[in-house]
């Protein structure tokens, strides 16, 4: 039976280790560390050791054995975290570099201040101070406030911001000053940001500094560090948690996704929240409601269960139908339409001889268009007017070879496609269509051909005859001068007076002047003139390779609307 520091009775143990003994206390009896039998090296230390650690006299280790902190002058706070900046010499000779045997210094002086100020590095007789103790031309007085969170004393012995000032002529005056031999040790090395609430309610942002170690107002001078509120460690994204040190019981919450996690002795682990607790209980009280009707009733069972095999018996026959359409091939979109009852619009396996695994994904609208009544129809071309991609010289328009085949899987959107269709579908009626600022339109021509590429690939013209208004209603606002009017496939100026005059692939032409067609200057359709060829009637050299293009448009006004472009067969 032993006395501890506070003089109270506790049990000791004394253990043998190799050839040393030492002391420890029972369990139950406190820490033995900073006692007589097993002195602190410093108050630092017992911080270090005993994070709980309250302010009091300690047993610390001396050149001359234990001594009690009150008999050699060293009171121990280890619960505080001030750092106090004097302005002696000595004192801060110390501060720089370790003062391994301390130092004993005792002088009368009317002259002379100890102080520190967390607003400034500057502190003392002429600058303010946080807290201050001192005298100056004789006169003394010592200086503090409600805080330590602004300056409280001016120059003077003068108090603001609402401090107290005590002179000699009102009491005696006296003044602890703590050191610490090292600071606390850290898991973490990174700058730690957190938050506090100060005296006015408002929430103010704190950091740990790197390299002093100490606490600073306001927050950390790079982004992207770890903050800490009421002790969670709060991280913006799982990069950053993944930086976090192993520690076993360390709470963190994740700004980007909003969960909570704990972590364990090996990973991180999501903690529920309240609501989705919420939301799990009441589906549990659901379920065991259901479950005391069931067992209520076997009739009611019975019955549900018959429901629910015919309900799976009919899911079932569903997904074998959408698993046989998936894997079957057809010849065309029209041919998918006959075989499958109510087919959806959407992407079909279409046979294509031309390609190795014998088939290509296309897209098939089902249902009429505006324009195109009935369903069936097999997607060909995407055309987008504002590019160069098929003006009318482009070798895509005489030859067997595809273009973005994935662009035709979107439906109407402005990805430019073309398709093995081009080549090897045959057909008997097109269906043209334009978009232009999201209005779509849609015109069918009846025509028969093996495929369109031997309507168009040759190059030489075929003429249709669906009229120029016809034409002229795929957009709105569109038109073209009032002679010529020449419309089908590969249309171009017969016997042309110049070079570079409007063609178009699939379109019509129209011209101004009395000499039929052999000049003219716009068109109305799909695979226009290129820019580096529109020369004539101050044309701009911009790309319409699909829309309308009209100049020379007297008295009307030249157009110049690209368009969207979508030709389907069946």
């Amino acid at each position: 039976m032993v006395k501890d520091r506070n003089h109270l009775n506790k049990l000791l143990l004394c253990i043998k280790q190799a050839t040393h003994f030492y002391g420890k206390m029972m369990s139950n009896s406190g820490n033995s560390y900073g006692n007589y039998f097993d002195p602190a090296k410093d108050c630092s230390s017992i911080l270090d050791k005993i994070p709980d650690a309250k302010t009091g006299v300690y047993w610390i280790k001396t050149d001359n054995g234990p001594r009690k902190a009150w008999h050699t002058g060293i009171f121990c706070s280890p619960s505080g975290n001030e750092t106090w900046l004097g302005n002696k010499g000595k004192m801060n000779e110390c501060f720089r570099t370790p003062c391994k045997t301390g130092f004993n210094f005792f002088k009368l002086a009317t002259s002379g201040a100890f102080s520190f100020s967390v607003e400034s590095n500057k502190s003392g007789i002429i600058n303010n101070s946080t807290k201050y103790i001192g005298c100056e031309k004789d006169k003394c007085c010592a200086c503090f406030g409600p805080s330590s969170e602004k300056d409280y004393c001016a120059p003077g012995c003068k108090a603001i911001n609402g401090g107290t000032i005590l002179t000699d002529d009102d009491t005696e005056i006296h003044a602890w000053y703590w050191i610490r031999t090292s600071l606390p040790k850290r898991v973490w090395k990174k700058c730690m940001e957190y938050e506090k609430i100060d005296a006015g309610g408002k929430t103010v942002k704190w950091h740990v500094d790197e390299y002093t170690k100490v606490p600073q107002q306001g927050p950390c001078s790079y982004p992207g560090d770890v903050r800490f509120n009421d002790g969670v460690a709060v991280v913006d994204n799982k990069e950053t948690l993944e930086k976090l040190p192993n520690i076993e019981g360390l709470l963190s919450y994740r700004t980007d996704n909003k969960d909570l996690l704990l972590r364990g002795k090996h990973s991180w682990n999501s903690m529920a929240k309240e609501n989705q607790v919420l939301k799990l209980e009441a589906e549990l009280g659901t379920s065991e409601r259901k479950l005391r009707k069931v067992q209520t009733s076997q009739n009611e069972l019975r019955r549900e269960l018959t429901e629910s095999k015919a309900k799976i018996s009919e899911l079932s026959s569903k997904l074998l139908k959408l698993l046989e359409n998936e894997t079957k091939i057809y010849s065309s979109c029209k041919s998918a339409l006959e075989k499958i009852s109510n087919a959806k619009h959407g992407v079909y396996k279409i046979k294509s001889p031309s390609v190795a695994k014998g088939y290509f994904n296309v897209y098939c609208h089902m249902t009429s268009m505006p324009g195109c009544s009935g369903g069936g129809w097999t997607l060909v071309m995407k055309i987008n007017g504002k590019k160069e991609t098929f003006h009318y010289g482009s070798s895509y328009w005489s030859n067997n070879a595809t273009y973005n085949p994935g662009g035709a899987l979107t439906g109407f959107d402005d990805q430019e496609t073309k398709l093995a269709t081009y080549w090897n579908m045959p057909f008997k009626e097109i269906c043209l269509g334009m978009k232009v600022n999201n209005h779509l339109n849609f015109i069918s021509i009846s025509y028969q051909a093996s495929s369109l590429y031997n309507v168009i690939a040759d190059g030489s013209y075929r003429a249709t005859s669906i009229g120029r208004s016809k034409w002229l209603s795929l957009v709105r606002g569109s038109g073209l001068q009032l002679r010529c009017n020449r419309e089908g496939f590969n249309v171009h100026s017969l016997k042309p007076r110049y070079t570079y005059l409007q063609v178009v692939r699939i379109g019509i032409l129209g011209n101004e002047g009395d000499d039929g067609c052999r000049s003219s200057d716009s068109y109305f359709g799909f695979g226009g003139l290129s820019k580096n060829r529109r020369i004539h009637c101050k044309m701009p050299k911009t790309s319409n390779t699909c829309g309308n293009a009209a100049y020379c448009m007297r008295p009307a006004k030249d157009k110049e609307i690209p368009a969207m472009g979508y030709i389907f067969v069946r």
